[in-house]
Formats: structure tokens, sequence, C-alpha cells
């Protein structure tokens, strides 16, 4: 229903909802099929008017009760409470972070790709609401991550100067491939 919002990235919660990054109006809508109504989440730390906001790949924990996103020009993770409509934004505490991608564990740790960093993958821990920064070996960005059932972060280096796919492991001893 919001002209020119440019829908992002597409999520389906556990009850069946759907839920749209907005490349440009800077917040979330979503979509609720046995009404056919929408509803319109908006990041409260972007004024209207200012510089452009975009949210791109959401995230949903294990429970649906909370839907993820990273305000791509602004350097933060927000988190949607699904029952209450209330919003909560985390700023990320590195120079110029641009998160993509946010998805969440089996554990409901988020994990988020960064572009504005040249590569990088973060954690941010809801209990703690802290991050922890995983570096890439390539500059790069990664659009989407995806985590396997060993808890193995699987990202693509998409603009890498050598395209690859990379495998993050979270705890090394865990290692089992390379």
């Amino acid at each position: 229903p919001l002209a020119d919002s440019r829908p992002y990235g597409l999520l389906i919660d556990v009850n069946d909802k759907i839920w749209t990054g907005l490349s440009r109006g800077c917040g979330v809508s979503r979509f609720d099929p046995s009404t056919e109504e929408w509803t319109q989440f908006f990041s409260p730390s972007q004024v209207p008017g200012e510089a452009p906001c975009a949210v791109r790949r959401l995230g949903v924990d294990s429970t649906g009760s909370t839907v993820w996103y990273g305000v791509y020009n602004g350097g933060k993770l927000g988190k949607i409470d699904v029952a209450t409509g209330e919003i909560v934004e985390y700023d990320i505490p590195m120079f110029s972070a641009q998160p993509y991608d946010s998805w969440v564990d089996p554990d409901d740790k988020v994990w988020v790709t960064d572009g504005g960093q040249g590569g990088a993958i973060m954690m941010f821990d809801p209990d703690t609401e802290e991050f922890t920064y995983y570096p890439t070996p390539q500059f790069s960005d990664f659009p989407k991550i995806r985590i396997g059932g060993d808890g193995t972060i699987w990202y693509p280096a998409r603009s890498a100067r050598r395209a690859a796919v990379g495998a993050l492991y979270p705890d090394k001893y865990e290692m089992k491939s390379l």
C-alpha cells in the first residue's frame, strides 16, 4: 500500500503472515492473507525527509514472536514484537555498518551480514544485547546467509575478487570440514 516502497526480501512467519523489508520507506510491512490487510512498522531512528533508509532481508525467531531487520544505511539492528508491534533498535558498534541479512539460529541468536565493513558477519545475542564480529578472509559483500544443521554459517562472497562460498564455524573446535 505504500507507493514506491520497493519491497525487498520475503519471510513467512509461523502464523502464515507475510513480511517484507522496505528498501525505500525505512520499515517493514506485514500482510495477513486471511484478512488481506497490511500493517506497517517504521524504524523509529529515521527522521522522514532525511537520509534515505533501506531495510533488506528479515529474520524471525524460533517462536515467531520477534521479527529482526537491519537498517542498511543506518547501522542498526531492529526487532519487532509481533504481538504488540513494539520496535527496539540496537546500534551496531562498527564504523560504517550496513546490515543486509538477518538470520536467526536455533538458539535465537541473530546472525547479520554486513556490506559496509567490506566483508563481515556479526552475531547478536538478544539475551546479553552484545555483538560478536567475525571478519571474513576476502573483501566482499554477503547478500544472504544460511545456517546448517550443524551450526555452520554459509555465505556467498558475491563481489569478492575470487567469488566463493564460505563457511564460518563459530566454534573453531567443532570444525568438521574446510
